[in-house]
């Protein structure tokens, strides 16, 4: 699957430059569940497996695939950034 090298892609990155931004995390938290079927897996991953499984249901190279999913990938990394701000906003009020 290619949320699978997505996610080994966003560790290693993490991990060599010490991000530590709540949103990357959770991104990771997302598709983590969508790749792998932790035991208390993010509610997102799921729709992320069936996005997933839906580009290699196209018939796509996987140039074209991936070319397509990055947008995907960038919505995700947008929504996460402000899901975690305003969970912030939330405690300091």
């Amino acid at each position: 699957m290619i949320a699978n090298a997505t996610l080994a892609i966003l560790n290693s990155i993490m991990k060599k430059y010490k991000l530590t931004d709540q949103a990357l995390v959770l991104l990771g938290e997302i598709v983590r569940a969508a790749d792998s079927h932790p035991i208390n897996p993010h509610p997102a991953g799921e729709g992320l497996r069936w996005i997933a499984s839906g580009f290699g249901a196209l018939g796509l190279s996987d140039h074209e695939i991936l070319e397509r999913e990055f947008i995907v990938y960038d919505a995700l990394c947008a929504e996460c950034k402000r899901r975690i701000r305003s969970d912030l906003v939330a405690e300091v009020t």
